[in-house]
């Protein structure tokens, strides 16, 4: 497809796959966002960090093949994911790709969306601009990561949760 060059390509990407009960999404977090980069900061994002996110995101079935556990309250339980497992599920959280509705069960029916719709959609605020400010620094340090022929993301993180 056409590469995605401007805020408006990415609203649009964005929302050609959300469905129709999040028509209301007003992007104002990732809007001004964007809009605050200098002409080198949208050249490094659009032609270098959000390809990057992309591929991230292409790449989620490859990388994590079972169901990951979640960690509910009140329970003992651990989840084992490589970087590049966690850079994935970011990828697609930022992407908005996650069909929340599709597979809500019991099991998931208490936990918060984990697409970063919340954040995009949020009044301008400077916490949650800095909130994204820091996810774009972490895929731009990715891709300068995979660009410069780095090792692979393979070190892995224990999330934890214990009683007591």
């Amino acid at each position: 497809g056409q590469p995605i060059q401007s805020f408006i390509d990415l609203r649009d990407k964005i929302n050609s796959y959300l469905s129709a009960e999040y028509e209301q999404i007003t992007f104002k977090t990732l809007r001004t966002y964007l809009l605050s980069l200098s002409d080198d900061e949208k050249h490094i994002f659009f032609g270098y960090t959000l390809p990057c996110i992309i591929q991230f995101a292409l790449d989620l079935p490859n990388s994590i093949k079972t169901r990951i556990g979640l960690l509910r309250a009140e329970t003992e339980h651990f989840v084992l994911l490589s970087q590049g497992q966690i850079a994935c599920i970011l990828a697609n959280a930022f992407l908005c790709t996650f069909a929340w509705r599709r597979w809500r069960d019991a099991e998931s029916a208490h936990f918060p969306s984990i697409n970063f719709l919340s954040l995009f959609d949020r009044a301008a605020d400077p916490t949650s601009i800095e909130k994204l400010k820091c996810i774009v620094q972490y895929f731009t340090v990715l891709a300068a990561r995979k660009h410069s022929g780095a090792p692979a993301l393979q070190q892995t993180v224990l999330f934890q949760r214990r009683i007591g």
